[in-house]
């Protein structure tokens, strides 16, 4: 909710220079129970209404759910699908995430998602993707085949994760050869690199 209020308290000259990446967590666990602490449908329900509040519907933002199971929610659908439904009800402009090493349902609730909406697709590339330089093309092809999309109606992320100060030459060289082995890098929709650091604790910072 933290970050949340923060896109909802972004200015709107702001807001027209960004596409937010809303990543859903696991479903919690209830380490007591030895169970989940709620229901798939419970944990997903929140994430429509919390794009639709705090980011409305000017702008897109792209939804991942790479971390929440191919289970089928109490409405049969995939939770991908299920979640891209209900922001399209609300209006929300929501740009399904993938990626070259998923597959199945979640590939599948993906290209439905985009032959609804016409908003393409973001295709988030981790480090295990991005160490197989020589296949990374003919992979990307495959999967905008299975999508059903063109170079054009994708946006290309890059993702190097988390990092700390002693891997920073090592990710700027990865970084740097992954952009020269990307075949006409200018057909994308957009090309964008992320990744950061935290500290492991907060301990030695003052609140105020």
């Amino acid at each position: 909710l933290g970050e949340f209020s923060a896109l909802g308290a972004l200015k709107q000259a702001t807001k027209a220079g960004l596409t937010p990446l809303i990543e859903v967590p696991p479903v919690p666990w209830d380490f007591e129970g030895e169970q989940p602490a709620k229901s798939l449908d419970a944990h997903l329900i929140p994430v429509g209404e919390n794009c639709a509040r705090y980011w409305g519907t000017g702008r897109p933002l792209f939804v991942d759910l790479a971390w929440i199971s191919d289970q089928e929610t109490s409405n049969g659908e995939h939770p991908l699908g299920s979640v891209l439904a209900d922001l399209r009800a609300r209006g929300v402009q929501a740009i399904p995430v993938a990626g070259i090493s998923r597959e199945g349902p979640y590939i599948e609730a993906a290209a439905d998602a985009i032959a609804q909406d016409g908003l393409g697709v973001c295709l988030r590339l981790d480090l295990d993707d991005l160490r197989s330089i020589s296949t990374l093309d003919r992979q990307l092809v495959a999967t905008c085949t299975d999508l059903a999309v063109s170079r054009s109606d994708v946006d290309l992320l890059l993702d190097f994760a988390a990092f700390d100060a002693g891997q920073a030459p090592a990710i700027e060289m990865a970084a740097s050869m992954v952009l020269t082995s990307l075949p006409t890098p200018d057909e994308w929709r957009s090309l964008t690199m992320a990744g950061g650091a935290f500290p492991l604790n907060l301990s030695g910072f003052k609140g105020e």
